[in-house]
């Protein structure tokens, strides 16, 4: 993307999948689903590296993030948010979100995103927080069995069924030292496993 602000802009389109994509270089944000891009999915994608949000969903209800990376971006992982209607309704499930620039995932905007829901994510080593749910947001808010080492944000609380640790990823940096850019083909975000070898197992 390269070149691009945004990688992926889906505007005023709803019920579009996004899936399986690496997305990276973006001089402004990786995948954006904004203006009633209603029930839109992105599933499946390499978010990484790009100089804004990784995901962003602003004024799109029931937009689903399943089961992506997404990490080192330059602000938050996945955000979603608005200025008009908000994002109500969405679900980020099953992701990676590592070492993005601000929050793993915020729920944020001018106006609120109710009911949004996030669960069996594995948050680590973002610099501000995990999760980060603002106050005009948190109704119908569901946070549970997600897996961070990273603080809560504004009014987003440790779920009952949150487990607060370290995931163990692999070899998040690879043999390089370098995390995403020019350096992330050997960037390992598997889960260490005592069946495989490793000295540890993950949570």
């Amino acid at each position: 993307a390269t070149g691009f602000e945004v990688a992926f802009r889906i505007s005023s389109r709803p019920w579009v999948v996004v899936n399986g994509f690496s997305v990276t270089g973006a001089s402004g944000g990786g995948i954006a689903i904004k203006s009633s891009s209603d029930h839109s999915v992105v599933a499946n994608c390499i978010v990484f590296s790009n100089r804004g949000r990784g995901i962003w969903i602003r004024d799109s209800i029931n937009v689903i993030v399943f089961n992506n990376l997404i990490y080192a971006n330059a602000d938050s992982g996945v955000d979603f948010g608005g200025e008009s209607r908000g994002s109500a309704g969405g679900v980020g499930f099953g992701n990676t979100l590592f070492a993005n620039s601000r929050d793993g995932i915020r729920v944020e905007g001018l106006v609120p995103s109710p009911r949004v829901s996030v669960l069996q994510n594995v948050i680590a080593g973002n610099f501000d927080n995990g999760i980060n749910l603002k106050s005009r947001s948190a109704n119908g808010f569901v946070g549970q069995w997600n897996l961070t080492t990273d603080p809560y944000g504004s009014d987003a609380e440790a779920g009952a069924f949150d487990l607060v640790g370290s995931p163990s990823l692999l070899a998040p940096s690879g043999g390089d030292q370098i995390l995403g850019r020019d350096g992330h083909w050997d960037d390992d975000f598997r889960l260490r496993q005592l069946a495989a070898g490793q000295t540890e197992q993950s949570a």
